[in-house]
């Protein structure tokens, strides 16, 4: 029963928010920013599309995808933690990367978690490099 489409405009963006904000546990006033962000992309860029996925009507997975320099990014996956391990976050992977097929594109590339690595590798993608993410607070002012 899981429904994807694509993020049209306000409305279906802030029910985007919802697992996209839950999925990677942001803080409101985060979120909120991040919303501004993603709502000032959907008029400017058809190059950076988002995806809702809906569960029985309901709001619980997301994922993003940017196409650039013939490469399609998938970003942004996530799903709520009581949705999970039931194959919506690969669904909510390979929509996009069917999306940047049907546009031509045949490389992609994505970052992940330790939580979706073996999804990914089922998927397909291969490691090629690790990452380190610094995340600044004002709490950490020494």
């Amino acid at each position: 029963n899981l429904e994807i489409q694509r993020v049209a405009g306000a409305k279906t963006l802030e029910a985007w928010m919802r697992p996209f904000a839950t999925g990677y546990q942001l803080p409101d006033p985060a979120a909120r920013a991040l919303a501004d962000i993603f709502g000032w992309h959907l008029d400017r860029s058809a190059n950076y599309i988002h995806y809702l996925g809906l569960l029985d009507g309901e709001p619980v997975a997301c994922s993003s995808l940017l196409l650039a320099a013939g490469v399609a990014g998938v970003y942004n996956v996530a799903v709520i933690p009581g949705a999970r391990r039931r194959g919506i976050g690969t669904a909510m992977t390979l929509a996009p990367l069917h999306q940047a097929r049907a546009q031509g594109y045949r490389a992609a590339i994505l970052f992940t978690s330790p939580m979706a690595y073996d999804l990914y590798r089922r998927l397909g993608f291969a490691t090629q490099f690790h990452q380190s993410l610094y995340v600044w607070s004002p709490d950490t002012i020494l």
